[in-house]
Protein backbone atom coordinates (compact mmCIF):
# COMPACT_ATOMS: atom_id res chain seq x y z
CA UNK A 1 0.00 0.00 0.00
CA UNK A 2 1.53 3.34 -0.90
CA UNK A 3 0.77 6.97 0.73
CA UNK A 4 -1.94 7.89 -2.29
CA UNK A 5 -3.35 4.73 -1.52
CA UNK A 6 -3.56 5.62 2.19
CA UNK A 7 -4.61 9.25 0.61
CA UNK A 8 -7.26 7.77 -1.46
CA UNK A 9 -8.72 5.79 0.67
CA UNK A 10 -9.57 8.85 3.43
CA UNK A 11 -10.85 11.10 0.34
CA UNK A 12 -7.43 13.22 0.59
CA UNK A 13 -5.62 14.35 -1.97
CA UNK A 14 -1.62 14.10 -0.82
CA UNK A 15 -0.03 17.34 -1.73
CA UNK A 16 2.99 16.86 -4.71
CA UNK A 17 6.08 15.88 -4.27
CA UNK A 18 8.85 18.92 -4.06
CA UNK A 19 11.60 17.94 -6.54
CA UNK A 20 14.49 19.75 -6.49
CA UNK A 21 17.76 19.17 -8.42
CA UNK A 22 21.02 20.33 -7.05
CA UNK A 23 23.14 20.64 -10.13
CA UNK A 24 20.78 23.37 -11.26
CA UNK A 25 20.18 24.59 -7.99
CA UNK A 26 23.78 25.44 -6.96
CA UNK A 27 25.16 27.30 -10.04
CA UNK A 28 21.95 28.93 -9.64
CA UNK A 29 22.68 29.99 -6.26
CA UNK A 30 26.30 31.31 -7.23
CA UNK A 31 25.14 33.35 -10.37
CA UNK A 32 22.98 35.07 -7.84
CA UNK A 33 25.93 35.67 -5.77
CA UNK A 34 27.92 37.16 -8.50
CA UNK A 35 25.43 39.33 -9.16
CA UNK A 36 25.07 40.74 -6.02
CA UNK A 37 28.56 40.90 -5.67
CA UNK A 38 29.38 42.97 -9.18
CA UNK A 39 26.11 45.14 -8.74
CA UNK A 40 26.77 45.82 -4.92
CA UNK A 41 30.64 46.68 -6.16
CA UNK A 42 29.03 48.84 -8.59
CA UNK A 43 26.53 50.87 -6.55
CA UNK A 44 29.26 51.25 -3.92
CA UNK A 45 31.60 52.74 -6.43
CA UNK A 46 29.46 55.13 -7.79
CA UNK A 47 28.18 55.82 -4.12
CA UNK A 48 31.46 57.01 -3.58
CA UNK A 49 32.05 58.92 -6.51
CA UNK A 50 28.93 60.56 -5.63
CA UNK A 51 29.57 61.64 -2.13
CA UNK A 52 32.97 63.22 -3.68
CA UNK A 53 31.72 65.40 -6.39
CA UNK A 54 28.42 65.70 -4.63
CA UNK A 55 26.57 64.55 -7.55
CA UNK A 56 22.67 63.56 -7.02
CA UNK A 57 22.54 62.34 -10.30
CA UNK A 58 25.52 59.82 -9.45
CA UNK A 59 23.42 59.08 -6.30
CA UNK A 60 20.08 58.40 -8.08
CA UNK A 61 22.40 56.24 -10.69
CA UNK A 62 23.42 53.76 -7.76
CA UNK A 63 20.29 53.75 -6.52
CA UNK A 64 19.23 52.22 -10.05
CA UNK A 65 21.77 49.92 -9.88
CA UNK A 66 21.20 48.65 -6.30
CA UNK A 67 17.60 47.75 -7.31
CA UNK A 68 18.48 46.54 -10.70
CA UNK A 69 20.88 44.30 -9.08
CA UNK A 70 18.53 43.06 -6.45
CA UNK A 71 15.75 42.11 -9.01
CA UNK A 72 18.27 40.22 -11.20
CA UNK A 73 19.27 38.38 -8.41
CA UNK A 74 15.51 37.84 -7.06
CA UNK A 75 14.71 36.59 -10.30
CA UNK A 76 17.59 34.00 -10.43
CA UNK A 77 16.31 32.56 -7.03
CA UNK A 78 12.92 32.45 -8.10
CA UNK A 79 14.53 29.71 -10.87
CA UNK A 80 15.36 27.39 -8.16
CA UNK A 81 13.64 24.61 -7.68
CA UNK A 82 10.77 24.84 -4.86
CA UNK A 83 12.99 22.33 -2.62
CA UNK A 84 16.32 25.05 -2.69
CA UNK A 85 13.76 28.14 -2.44
CA UNK A 86 11.81 26.60 0.55
CA UNK A 87 15.41 25.76 2.06
CA UNK A 88 16.61 29.59 0.99
CA UNK A 89 13.39 31.21 3.07
CA UNK A 90 14.20 29.18 6.13
CA UNK A 91 16.46 29.95 8.82
CA UNK A 92 19.22 27.12 9.82
CA UNK A 93 17.19 25.91 12.82
CA UNK A 94 14.31 25.56 10.37
CA UNK A 95 15.83 23.83 7.90
CA UNK A 96 17.50 21.33 10.27
CA UNK A 97 13.73 20.42 11.35
CA UNK A 98 12.48 19.60 8.15
CA UNK A 99 15.43 18.19 6.96
CA UNK A 100 16.61 20.74 4.77
CA UNK A 101 19.80 21.85 6.41
CA UNK A 102 22.21 20.36 3.51
CA UNK A 103 20.41 21.87 0.83
CA UNK A 104 20.40 25.83 3.03
CA UNK A 105 24.20 25.11 3.89
CA UNK A 106 24.69 24.00 0.27
CA UNK A 107 22.60 26.68 -1.34
CA UNK A 108 24.30 29.73 1.21
CA UNK A 109 28.46 28.54 0.44
CA UNK A 110 27.53 28.19 -3.25
CA UNK A 111 26.08 31.87 -3.30
CA UNK A 112 28.77 33.36 -1.11
CA UNK A 113 31.48 31.76 -3.44
CA UNK A 114 31.90 34.46 -5.94
CA UNK A 115 32.73 36.64 -2.74
CA UNK A 116 35.19 34.11 -1.33
CA UNK A 117 37.40 33.54 -4.53
CA UNK A 118 38.58 37.41 -4.54
CA UNK A 119 38.72 37.41 -0.86
CA UNK A 120 41.30 34.08 -1.07
CA UNK A 121 43.45 36.16 -3.99
CA UNK A 122 43.55 38.81 -2.16
CA UNK A 123 45.17 36.99 0.65
CA UNK A 124 46.98 34.95 -1.06
CA UNK A 125 48.75 38.48 -2.78
CA UNK A 126 48.79 40.01 0.45
CA UNK A 127 50.86 36.89 1.71
CA UNK A 128 52.93 37.14 -1.39
CA UNK A 129 53.80 40.72 -1.16
CA UNK A 130 54.88 40.21 3.34
CA UNK A 131 57.10 37.47 1.86
CA UNK A 132 58.75 39.82 -0.96
CA UNK A 133 58.58 42.40 1.78
CA UNK A 134 60.44 40.32 4.24
CA UNK A 135 57.67 40.62 6.28
CA UNK A 136 56.89 36.84 6.57
CA UNK A 137 59.39 34.32 5.86
CA UNK A 138 58.16 31.22 5.54
CA UNK A 139 54.31 32.22 5.48
CA UNK A 140 51.29 29.64 6.46
CA UNK A 141 54.27 27.31 8.62
CA UNK A 142 55.32 30.53 10.15
CA UNK A 143 52.16 31.64 10.87
CA UNK A 144 51.08 28.50 12.73
CA UNK A 145 53.25 29.02 15.73
CA UNK A 146 50.63 31.54 16.76
CA UNK A 147 49.12 28.74 18.70
CA UNK A 148 51.81 28.56 20.75
CA UNK A 149 50.62 31.26 22.61
CA UNK A 150 48.85 28.82 24.94
CA UNK A 151 52.64 27.96 25.92
CA UNK A 152 55.02 30.59 25.68
CA UNK A 153 52.76 34.07 25.69
CA UNK A 154 51.21 35.50 23.17
CA UNK A 155 54.28 37.90 22.13
CA UNK A 156 56.98 35.46 21.91
CA UNK A 157 54.78 33.52 19.72
CA UNK A 158 53.74 36.68 17.27
CA UNK A 159 57.73 37.09 17.17
CA UNK A 160 58.76 33.60 16.52
CA UNK A 161 56.00 32.83 13.93
CA UNK A 162 57.27 35.62 12.29
CA UNK A 163 61.33 35.15 12.44
CA UNK A 164 60.66 31.40 12.39
CA UNK A 165 63.84 30.03 10.17
CA UNK A 166 63.04 28.73 6.30
CA UNK A 167 62.82 24.60 6.55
Amino acid sequence: ITAEDVAAWRGVTPPPLKKGNAFIDLPLMATAGAVDLVGGAASLATRGVAAVTGSETLSNVADSINRGRAEVSDNIRGATSPLQQEANQQTLGEAWDSGNVIRKVAGVAAESLPTMLPAAALAKGALAAGKAAGLVKNGFDGLGKLGQFAVTGPAEAAVTAITAPED
